[in-house]
């Protein structure tokens, strides 16, 4: 039997070596192939597996809303080792693992992007389910285990009924910041001071802040005076470098100096290539680690429910406020 080797070597396989075996060798069986086998045989090592390592984790992550995650995980373990996920097998979900691949029609994909619907799942993640499915057919068209068209064009995905989140009132925003400690405090004050958002705090380097009234030089990139260049952003896959459009130079506003000059004493290493927001190991510390151990338990003991989405919220809540009181001011003059 073929070993099965690590997503990194496949990457450097010559286009000449067999990754795994295709409809063209006649080992596999193109009317009795089950959806979880075909994954497994061909779409995993000759289609995910030449994916980015973002792509390949959108694709595992999605792939679970499929198949059981139990089937999923045992897929991908010879690539990437025991998963942490903690998802399990739903009971009443329709997945498809035993499903012969040749037999999946659009009700197939109705009856998973509908119940993914009823269960509160975003429009996104129900569209990357769809799509998935998309990916997985178009493969095996390619490999002739599939024929007509591919199901997906006749599903339209179900209308998503946005369950709205109670708003923050000031009490609660006051109480939020009160309870907040590093360094989510710090990440919420910089995201209210500028254009940058968590992942992108989270990924900066201090070499990309220029705080001084000259341009700098960092490795062929210009950081004009008062500026800090955004080139990255943490992911939960890793450090991840912003596509071109996204990338830009934002301006440091006299509060954000502030803000940023409080920040260095925390530093464990007076190094430029330092993250602003360290681990202990030196890399950058991940949004969701922040968000499930600090912020959802302050959501937790005030009843409401609490992320980083939450803190374009509160900006408001602050801001409303501020207004508020500036008026009376001025009505009182």
């Amino acid at each position: 039997m073929q070993s099965l080797v690590g997503f990194e070597n496949l990457e450097t396989l010559d286009a000449e070596e067999t990754i795994a075996p295709s409809a063209s060798d006649g080992i596999l069986d193109r009317t009795a192939i089950s959806t979880a086998s075909f994954v497994e045989s061909c779409f995993i090592p000759n289609h995910v597996a030449l994916k980015t390592r973002a792509g390949r984790a959108h694709f595992q992550a999605i792939l679970k809303h499929v198949l059981r995650p139990e089937t999923v995980d045992r897929l991908f373990f010879p690539y990437q080792g025991e998963s942490r996920s903690r998802l399990r097998s739903i009971p009443e979900w329709p997945y498809l693992d035993e499903t012969r691949l040749c037999d999946i029609n659009s009700d197939h994909v109705r009856r998973l992007t509908s119940l993914a619907v009823n269960r509160g799942y975003s429009s996104q993640t129900v569209r990357h389910i769809k799509n998935v499915i998309s990916a997985i057919i178009a493969h095996a068209k390619r490999e002739h285990f599939y024929t007509g068209d591919n199901p997906i064009t006749e599903v339209r995905l179900p209308p998503v009924e946005r369950r709205t989140t109670p708003s923050v009132s000031l009490v609660e925003a006051r109480a939020i910041f009160r309870m907040m400690g590093y360094p989510e405090r710090q990440i919420a004050l910089m995201v209210f001071n500028s254009t940058m958002n968590v992942s992108e705090i989270c990924g900066l380097r201090w070499k990309y802040v220029n705080p001084t009234l000259r341009a700098s030089y960092v490795e062929g990139d210009i950081v004009p005076a008062r500026s800090i260049l955004v080139k990255h952003q943490r992911t939960p896959s890793g450090l991840m470098l912003l596509s071109p459009e996204r990338i830009r130079v934002v301006e440091i506003s006299a509060a954000l100096l502030e803000l940023l000059d409080a920040l260095k004493p925390q530093r464990h290493r007076q190094e430029a290539d330092d993250f602003l927001f360290p681990k202990r190991s030196g890399i950058p510390i991940c949004p969701k680690s922040i968000q499930v151990s600090k912020l959802k338990p302050i959501g937790r003991r005030l009843g409401i429910q609490f992320s980083w989405h939450t803190l374009k919220e509160l900006h408001s809540v602050f801001l409303q406020d501020l207004q508020s009181r500036l008026n009376s001011e001025l009505a009182a003059l």
